[in-house]
């Protein structure tokens, strides 16, 4: 079970930082870790006294703050999408420009292609 634990570590640098993350990194079962200010937090499905015993085995003093269920991550509502619109050439192709006259589709400027036969157009972004 995937479980949350929270460590206080005296890392004052960056190089301070990395060198406590990469020594949590190589456990099994470690999913994410992140530094805020003093506090380390580890996600994943690990012993706490593993992860305690690899930070004091690279010469840090960590001390446990908290352990537990992994919080919910919160979720951003997204606003609807509104549909594109199509260039006005697309509706016919009425750009100006004419259709060759031995091919039986053409392509426009705006990037639709029209098949006359079918009267179907098809747009894309180029």
């Amino acid at each position: 079970m995937s479980q949350e634990i929270v460590l206080q570590v005296d890392a004052v640098g960056d190089a301070c930082r990395a060198k406590a993350m990469n020594a949590v990194a190589h456990l099994h079962g470690v999913n994410s870790m992140k530094f805020d200010g003093e506090k380390l937090t580890v996600v994943g499905d690990v012993d706490v006294v593993c992860v305690v015993n690899k930070l004091k085995k690279a010469m840090f003093s960590p001390v446990v703050l908290s352990v537990g269920p992994v919080k919910a991550a919160k979720v951003q509502e997204k606003a609807p999408e509104t549909p594109k619109k199509n260039p006005p050439c697309c509706e016919g192709c009425r750009c100006g420009c004419r259709l060759p006259p031995s091919c039986g589709c053409h392509r426009c400027r705006c990037g639709c292609h029209l098949h006359p036969s079918s009267l179907v157009v098809i747009c894309w972004d180029e």
